[in-house]
């Protein structure tokens, strides 16, 4: 299910992990995500795109960075991993353990499997584009 044999993931699946942990810091104002990325970077010598390759230092630096507050912060980026993958959202899941969870659920593992004859692009439908508005099925039972 790995990108390759050192444990990577896909880069496209890596674009889309960054991509939510950018709105995750997004949700604390744009200003507090650019000073906390040019935190990491000279502070913990990560670069944005090095997350995924080292994420305990990512980890370190968002607790040394928001202190108290880091919990708070991870879990806002494990809802918008879940959120990106289209995957059901749970309560207090934070950046590795959102990780993990893409990885091991079964809607993804297609999009993790180089093999897979599905594109990265896709993505699972929601519910909201689905056409269905909330109550539709009470009022046609027979749909």
């Amino acid at each position: 299910m790995e990108g390759d044999g050192n444990g990577q993931l896909p880069p496209a699946v890596e674009k889309r992990i960054l991509r939510a942990v950018d709105s995750g810091l997004d949700s604390f104002g744009k200003n507090v995500k650019e000073v906390y990325y040019s935190e990491l970077e000279s502070s913990h010598g990560v670069k944005i795109s090095d997350i995924l390759r080292d994420p305990d230092e990512f980890q370190n630096a968002l607790a040394m960075f928001f202190m108290a507050g880091s919990p708070l912060v991870e879990r806002s980026i494990g809802k918008e991993i879940l959120r990106e993958f289209d995957l059901p959202q749970y309560n207090g899941v934070n950046f590795r353990t959102a990780i993990e969870i893409v990885k091991r659920h079964p809607r993804t593992e297609s999009f993790l499997d180089p093999a897979s004859k599905h594109s990265l692009a896709d993505r699972p439908p929601k519910l909201e584009s689905s056409g269905f508005v909330k109550g539709d099925f009470e009022k046609n039972p027979d749909w």
